[in-house]
């Protein structure tokens, strides 16, 4: 199935603007891929500039959509309120907001001193930067 829609064809994503966030990797970087080619404006976002670049490098190629690289690292509050202002600063409108990013392993404090899953999967849900990425949109 070529569509990411559960209903193939139910929504045109052409010129959306859309930030996947942990799209370098796993699912969020087949996500980010099959929406450009869907001629989706993506935003790709992780913390490995070299992964970021070289989805940037695959979605140029295949000659749909556009892509820009957003490095954060979701342990660190800071950079989470610094990728909401680049958001903010570089788009009119932000139309989907697909929040993949996750950690799996536990244990290590993040930059902040928070448990890094809790600081990754918790503190920085949709509730901690959405209201400021999409609300003045």
């Amino acid at each position: 199935m070529n569509q990411i829609l559960a209903v193939s064809g139910s929504m045109n994503i052409e010129n959306k603007t859309v930030l996947v966030t942990g799209s370098t990797d796993g699912v969020g970087r087949l996500v980010a891929r099959r929406l450009a080619d869907q001629g989706a404006r993506v935003l790709t976002h992780g913390r490995d500039r070299t992964r970021g670049e070289r989805l940037l490098k695959e979605i140029r190629t295949a000659h749909h959509g556009s892509a820009t690289f957003l490095p954060a690292d979701f342990s660190s509050l800071a950079q989470v309120h610094r990728l909401a202002d680049t958001v903010r600063q570089e788009c009119d409108r932000l139309d989907i907001l697909i929040n993949n990013a996750g950690i799996g392993s536990a244990g290590s404090a993040g930059q902040d001193g928070h448990e890094l899953r809790f600081a990754v999967n918790y503190l920085i849900s949709p509730d901690s930067y959405s209201p400021g990425l999409c609300c003045p949109f």
